[in-house]
């Protein structure tokens, strides 16, 4: 007579129970709470200030990434994600997706941020250390996109052995350096995000108390450095662990916490600038201007072009007008005051004209 083993007593585990409920608590509720963020966003870049920048667009492509890895954790529950390893069959082992989200998702919204930061500060070692983040980033979305891409030849291998068995995958342990790697990567990268406007938000002239509350907002991105430690540690734990699909959840729900506070973070002044449209007094208005672009569309590489007339009133040469919105001292405690350079270009049909003029003045006198 044979004794039917129950296969759960076979594999290690490493807690008792299932984290599904916590994988699916977590997912809907930041998606719910960030669909409205982003619709703020949207709504106040469209319709209040009537312009939409470069950082929106990206903001917007990671929130869509961020939203199909929650998705994917949603999906991968009932394929073994939260379970225990002898809770679920052997050829539902996928989170190959979530992974290659995780690395797409993070990379945007964090160039969004950036993107954000070129636009509030155009010094130019500002600007300079912001590209370079950029280039930075870039590549920290791109490497690791084609390692998780290639880490199973075919890729259906990754998820499916038995089914090719002429493939090869990349060493468990090699993947886990790996990704301890981009771990450790994504908290530097986080830090040096987090800390880049500081000085420029301290060198606006305004009151202390409004420096804070201004600072306040940037500063919550501390909380995705925190989730991104969190989620570092969690990754640790799956080295050399056989129950790694129960401890997977840990780490994919501080991936997508991670993911969202950086989109809230990134979305934050459009709140204010909605709060300032009802109540005109809750918040400065020069900061609302400032820090999330005025009414007139604005853009950082190219310059609105106006048209000029001669002293004949016909029309000559265009006038490029740049717009270098910089922050300086303003006497009123209440607001920012804008400085603007204009910088101007005529042609040489107005120059010689007013020549003419002043030649034709001197004959007469």
């Amino acid at each position: 007579m044979e004794i039917a083993m129950d296969p759960r007593h076979l594999f290690p585990r490493s807690g008792d129970g299932t984290q599904v409920p916590a994988v699916l608590g977590v997912s809907i509720a930041l998606m719910a709470f960030t669909a409205v963020i982003i619709s703020i966003r949207l709504w106040v870049r469209i319709f209040i200030l009537r312009a939409m920048g470069t950082d929106d667009v990206f903001m917007i492509i990671g929130t869509v990434l961020t939203f199909g890895l929650s998705i994917a954790m949603i999906i991968g529950t009932k394929y073994g994600i939260g379970k225990h390893l002898g809770d679920i069959g052997e050829d539902d082992y996928a989170v190959w997706v979530t992974r290659l989200l995780y690395v797409l998702a993070i990379g945007f919204v964090k160039l969004s941020l950036l993107w954000l930061f070129i636009r509030l500060d155009r010094r130019r070692w500002m600007r300079m250390a912001v590209y370079f983040m950029i280039f930075f980033v870039a590549g920290l979305l791109v490497g690791p996109f084609f390692v998780t891409v290639l880490s199973c030849t075919p890729p259906a291998k990754f998820w499916n052995s038995e089914a090719h068995p002429e493939g090869n995958c990349m060493e468990m342990d090699a993947q886990q350096r790996f990704y301890e790697a981009h771990g450790a990567l994504n908290i530097v990268t986080d830090i040096i995000i987090w800390l880049l406007p500081m000085p420029m938000l301290w060198t606006i002239q305004m009151s202390r108390r409004k420096k804070i509350g201004v600072s306040a907002i940037f500063g919550l991105g501390v909380l995705s450095v925190a989730a991104a430690c969190v989620r570092y540690d969690s990754v640790l734990k799956l080295a050399n662990n056989k129950d790694q699909y129960y401890l997977l959840a840990d780490s994919l729900n501080w991936c997508s916490i991670e993911l969202y506070v950086a989109i809230f973070c990134g979305s934050a002044p459009a709140l204010s600038v909605l709060i300032r449209s009802f109540s005109p007094r809750a918040l400065d208005s020069g900061y609302r201007e400032q820090v999330y672009g005025s009414r007139r569309p604005p853009s950082i590489h190219a310059c609105p072009i106006r048209a000029i007339k001669n002293l004949r009133g016909r029309q000559s040469e265009d006038v490029e007008l740049c717009s270098q919105d910089a922050i300086i001292t303003d006497s009123e405690p209440v607001r920012i005051m804008m400085k603007t350079e204009i910088q101007m270009e005529v042609s040489d049909a107005v120059q010689g004209y007013e020549k003419q003029v002043h030649d034709n003045f001197e004959r007469r006198a």
